[in-house]
């Protein structure tokens, strides 16, 4: 065969061969699902809710979504990123994958310690689906042809023998369904992972503030296209609106460049008028938002700064060396507001951190609010204001500030304690992230 014909057919065949890798298959799962809530109402009353419904799961390549007739969650795996679909609503909101993981894993302890005070012992570890320091696995039996595991005398799971098979890359994405759905213990979904099938039936509970019982009837499988691409499934629906997320739309749509050039000429001619607090502000709010040094025309106008009343006195206030000084430092700061002029966004970041230093912490959350609704593009101001959300336990609107800000500026130094955070969550919890 002539050389050249015989290079062709080689990369024609390697094509074919690699084409299953890049086209796989989605397995769409359906399940007949009996949701059981109880709630508490009074002490020793408990309110009892049954809802039935159709649960859709699709095991992707990089992803798996899980639907009802009401929302669809997507865990994208490849972007780290979580979508919340409303079907009934007609949008959507996205948020962090970390933010998930990481509020679990700060949870967990105060949860381990409340449960063993109750005797409740492996009740957060399913809840949560991470190992404790202490873990202890599930009781394991087998009763009238049925697997089950318990905990402390409360049933965790149980599950009917036989079912569907897996491959393996898909009852790793399965354990991964049951790990952000619904909250399983780590020993049950190894166990699952292991077996590599879907039983006809199988029952889990959870124990929370509410007491819930998922009933599964597996109903069918099939392997279908590629069920999500962001930009197909999100196109055309608005994201939901709330002041942080208006925010984060504001900052995505500036440009930081042309911020950092407009503070540098306004500081310019405010301190050629003879405006030396104002000029400090505007070249501080600068290096907040671009994350360098102050700029060269800062150092033309230096020393006049430097020497004016009102600026010693601000950078004085900006960093008290403890808690008893910071509010003296506050009502400085305050007293310069009236001067602060167009630099007053700078002013109010150093009020802020200064308010979450005597633990007003709301009060700090509105002030960098209301920063960030006049400008948008200071990446240091996202990261404040994720710092105080994060220190709340509110994970998920502190990655939605950390992204805003890093979106801003990818490099920004500020935001190397969130990046060495991902990847310590990576490295402690791999179980929660899908890796080649």
């Amino acid at each position: 065969m002539h050389p050249m014909k015989t290079q062709l057919l080689k990369a024609a065949m390697a094509a074919i061969l690699f084409l299953p890798a890049l086209g796989r298959a989605d397995l769409r799962l359906d399940f007949d699902v009996i949701l059981v809530k109880e709630y508490p109402i009074v002490e020793g009353h408990r309110k009892r809710e049954m809802n039935d419904y159709r649960l859709t799961v699709f095991l992707g390549e990089d992803y798996i979504e899980y639907r009802d007739p009401d929302d669809s969650r997507v865990i994208d795996f490849r972007n780290r990123k979580i979508y919340d679909i409303s079907l009934k609503e007609q949008n959507y909101s996205s948020g962090s994958l970390y933010a998930e993981v990481a509020f679990r894993v700060r949870e967990l302890p105060s949860r381990l310690q409340l449960d063993d005070m109750l005797g409740k012992q492996g009740l957060v570890e399913h809840l949560f689906a991470l190992r404790a320091p202490e873990s202890r696995d599930p009781e394991v039996s087998t009763r009238h042809g049925r697997r089950e595991y318990s905990s402390e005398g409360y049933p965790l799971m149980d599950m009917e023998e036989g079912g569907y098979e897996l491959t393996v890359e898909e009852a790793i994405l399965f354990g991964h369904f049951l790990r952000y759905h619904t909250g399983v213990h780590p020993a049950i979904l190894a166990d699952l992972e292991a077996v590599r099938r879907i039983a006809p039936g199988f029952d889990l509970y959870r124990y929370d503030l509410n007491n819930v019982a998922y009933n599964f009837r597996f109903v069918a499988a099939e392997e279908v296209e590629r069920s999500f691409r962001t930009a197909n499934n999100l196109a055309g629906l608005p994201v939901k609106s709330d002041e942080l997320s208006a925010l984060r739309v504001k900052a995505g749509a500036g440009e930081l460049k042309t911020t950092g050039d407009a503070l540098k000429a306004t500081a310019v001619e405010r301190a050629d008028n003879g405006h030396m607090l104002e000029s400090f502000l505007l070249f501080l709010e600068y290096t907040l938002a671009t994350g360098e040094q102050m700029p060269p025309e800062f150092s033309r106008l230096e020393q006049k700064i430097a020497a004016d009343p009102d600026v010693r006195l601000l950078v004085a206030a900006i960093n008290p060396d403890d808690r008893e000084k910071a509010q003296p430092a506050l009502e400085r700061l305050r007293s310069l507001s009236a001067k602060a002029g167009s630099g007053i966004r700078a002013l109010m970041i150093v009020q802020a951190n200064l308010l979450n230093v005597l633990g007003e912490r709301e009060m700090a959350k509105q002030t960098l609010l209301q920063v960030l609704s006049e400008n948008p593009c200071i990446p240091a101001a996202w990261k404040d204001l994720g710092d105080i959300y994060y220190a709340e336990y509110d994970t998920e609107h502190a990655w939605q500030c950390w992204d805003a800000g890093r979106g801003l500026s990818p490099g920004h130094k500020l935001f190397g304690p969130v990046n060495e955070l991902e990847k310590k969550l990576e490295a402690e919890h791999p179980e929660f992230f899908l890796h080649p």
